[in-house]
């Protein structure tokens, strides 16, 4: 984008990595935090610190393409942090997505870090070890799993109830009044 330029959420384009700015280029994250008024960074506040290290790698691992359909997940999103218990539960939900998707792979999985612990033991900072290698070289296939792996993860959530996204998923049609 030309210095100078407005940049704002509505005009910026997911890119790989991280940026200085906006004028850059912005990752699913970076997105998130220019939503949420937060200051511009990868990792904004408001964000579950679960889902947000595999938007990161996901918004990394993929093609250009299929990087785009991010952008309204940088909407839902926003506001996603919550309690430490919904973060352990959201955790443990994507090591069971990855044990599932190994299963169907007819890889072996197992339960144990090298050092003998459970990975149940800290699923926060365990589990993207595990996933990350499914999100690499995605195919349509993949990709429709690991945005539902995302939709199933902001599920888990305090209070219940469906989230609504902050942005509309399309555009909206005008009314007309009578």
């Amino acid at each position: 984008m030309p210095s100078g330029s407005n940049v704002s959420y509505q005009t910026v384009r997911l890119e790989r990595g991280s940026h200085n700015g906006p004028e850059d280029g912005v990752c699913v994250m970076e997105l998130a935090s220019m939503i949420a008024g937060e200051p511009f960074s990868d990792q904004p506040e408001c964000v579950c610190r679960v889902i947000a290290p595999v938007l990161r790698a996901y918004n990394d691992l993929m093609d250009d393409g299929r990087r785009q359909d991010l952008y309204h997940y940088a909407s839902l999103v926003v506001g996603s942090r919550d309690t430490e218990e919904i973060e352990w539960r959201r955790a443990d939900h994507c090591l069971s997505w990855v044990q599932q998707r190994r299963r169907e792979a007819g890889w072996l999985f197992r339960l144990l870090h090298p050092r003998g612990q459970t990975l149940r033991d800290d699923p926060r900072t365990t589990y993207m070890r595990r996933l990350t290698p499914l999100l690499r070289h995605s195919d349509d296939r993949r990709h429709a799993q690991i945005l539902e792996l995302v939709d199933e993860l902001l599920e888990i959530r305090s209070g219940g109830g469906r989230r609504r996204p902050l942005l509309p998923q399309r555009p909206l049609a005008p009314t007309s009044c009578v």
